[in-house]
């Protein structure tokens, strides 16, 4: 087989970056850490609910729970035990853009996960039985998080983002009523299109060999189907009275996340935006954190975050308290980003906050899943091996005044989403708070 070597990165004594492709298109990445005693191997196909048609509506999810309910040569409780009964761990996970299946255990384990993993990538049985057993499993897994404001809140976050009949804009998991229509055609078809070569990652890291990955992997994978990239529809931005969207609830708390449409991750900004989410909300040193838990001691949870796709970002900032302090929490919050709009951020804390950013990404790659897991959504994002330490330069050349002036270019009204779950009188206090808000932030 004609393997074609593309990119080799040594970073380090301790860990080695290196990317393989096969004549299908499926690529091949490993972190060589020889001073480990696992393995992290993870199977990942470049699509998610945001490739979904609009009558497969959670069929990517769907397709992420039968891979486990058995192969034509493995039971579900032979995936689960040729796994979990030598010591390893198996896993999986769905998002808008992709899906991922992983695991990891002792490095002499390697070749049985590379088996299993790559039996269930190819070869699950999607049975009419199977199907409707699930469906019932992913119904409860729906209202789990409908009893859960705080993770239902990130569906209405993006529902009020993007549109409910924009795919980035409806639950990853599906509804009860779009479960209902899937059936095994459906299905079986979104599987064949989608679990293909070209759409294909496999990464790697631990005390393993690039050359024992391509020996373990090849073989097992080059019957797949090259097929083709997914088309993706460009995301519409919902602005203004449809970028908000309130759940009623007789809840004890308010849950609220106050966005705004950001940059993507491949612009330039991006750096700076991930200083400006720490700066604000990431952790205990931030303004928000400070202003709100430990001055006003109005709420226990505060935090940011930012949410990157190929073409589309949300800068998003979340909140949960007692109703009767929303009124002052919003107040300060608008303060706070009136402040960060027009004062450069004071320079002791900006380079605080790239400590924080590149210790965090320092300590986070020293474990295996951590390193499986940079290969993967790097390739996935840009197609190639990502340099932790060109991103953490990168951070670290960020200047207040790049700070300052994304504030002002992201804190505006016409980027601004709300979305909220809590009890009667939720809804007007934040109705009243986004009509006050101006791009002035007055």
């Amino acid at each position: 087989m004609s393997i074609i070597s593309k990119q080799r990165l040594e970073l380090s004594e301790s860990v080695t970056y290196e990317l393989s492709e096969l004549p299908n298109g499926v690529q091949i990445a490993t972190a060589e850490m020889p001073h480990m005693a696992s393995a992290s191997l993870g199977f990942w196909a470049s699509v998610g609910s945001r490739h979904e048609r609009p009558a497969e509506h959670g069929a990517a999810h769907f397709i992420e729970h039968l891979l486990f309910k058995g192969t034509h040569s493995r039971s579900a409780s032979a995936i689960a035990r040729e796994i979990e009964g030598v010591g390893a761990s198996i896993d999986a996970y769905t998002s808008e853009d992709h899906t991922c299946y992983y695991t990891r255990g002792p490095a002499e384990l390697f070749e049985p996960m590379a088996d299993v993993l790559a039996d269930m990538f190819q070869h699950p049985c999607l049975k009419t039985a199977d199907i409707d057993n699930e469906r019932g499993v992913i119904k409860e897994e729906i209202s789990m998080v409908y009893d859960q404001p705080s993770q239902y809140l990130d569906d209405l976050l993006s529902g009020a983002a993007w549109g409910e009949h924009n795919p980035l804009g409806r639950p990853i998991t599906g509804t009860l009523a779009s479960l209902d229509t899937l059936r095994q055609a459906e299905l079986q078809d979104f599987f064949k299109r989608s679990y293909v070569g070209s759409q294909c990652v496999v990464t790697a890291a631990g005390n393993i060999t690039h050359q024992q990955t391509l020996d373990a992997i090849a073989s097992r994978l080059e019957k797949l189907p090259a097929g083709k990239v997914a088309a993706l529809a460009q995301p519409a931005l919902q602005t203004g009275k449809s970028a908000f969207c309130v759940a009623k609830r007789d809840t004890e708390q308010v849950h609220f996340s106050i966005a705004f449409h950001a940059y993507d991750r491949h612009d330039d900004r991006r750096y700076a935006q991930k200083l400006l989410s720490i700066l604000l909300g990431e952790n205990m040193s931030s303004l928000l954190f400070q202003k709100l838990r430990e001055e006003e001691a109005v709420c226990y949870s505060i935090q940011t975050d930012v949410m990157t796709f190929k073409d589309a970002g949300l800068f998003n900032i979340y909140c949960a308290l007692d109703p009767e302090h929303l009124e002052r929490a919003l107040a300060v919050i608008k303060q706070t980003l009136k402040q960060l709009r027009q004062q450069a951020c004071d320079e002791c804390c900006l380079q605080e906050s790239k400590s924080y950013a590149i210790g965090q990404s320092r300590v986070a790659l020293e474990s295996t899943s951590s390193q499986m897991t940079w290969l993967g959504e790097g390739l996935m994002a840009y197609e190639r091996l990502v340099d932790p330490t060109i991103s953490q330069q990168r951070l670290q050349a960020v200047s207040g005044e790049q700070v300052q002036q994304l504030a002002s270019e992201l804190f505006q009204a016409q980027r601004l989403v709300i979305a909220a779950v809590g009890p009667k009188g939720t809804k007007p206090i934040l109705a009243k708070w986004r009509a006050e808000f101006d791009d002035k932030n007055k």
